[in-house]
């Protein structure tokens, strides 16, 4: 998904990499009433300053439940007067 925003800096936009996974988690991956879960594995920054995410989202499948296992990368890439948001 990529989505144009004003910040010109991850950190400033997304705060460190568990909290941008907090918010991915809440927003997209396990949204309230979804009846889905994310958790967590690791969440770090690359060299290049992007953000890489390991984590596991379960939801409901026929009375029983279903866990997937996901990687992730979120980056900014900087443009005036808008950058645009990878995730």
């Amino acid at each position: 998904v990529i989505q144009p925003v004003k910040s010109q800096r991850l950190e400033d936009l997304m705060g460190e990499p568990e909290e941008a996974f907090r918010k991915l988690a809440a927003e997209t991956l396990a949204a309230e009433g979804s009846g889905k879960t994310a958790e967590l594995v690791s969440a770090g920054r690359t060299a290049r300053g992007s953000y890489e995410l390991e984590y596991l989202v379960t939801f409901p499948d026929k009375g029983s439940a279903v866990t997937i296992h996901c990687w992730s990368v979120v980056a900014l890439a900087p443009k005036r007067p808008t950058s645009a948001l990878y995730t």
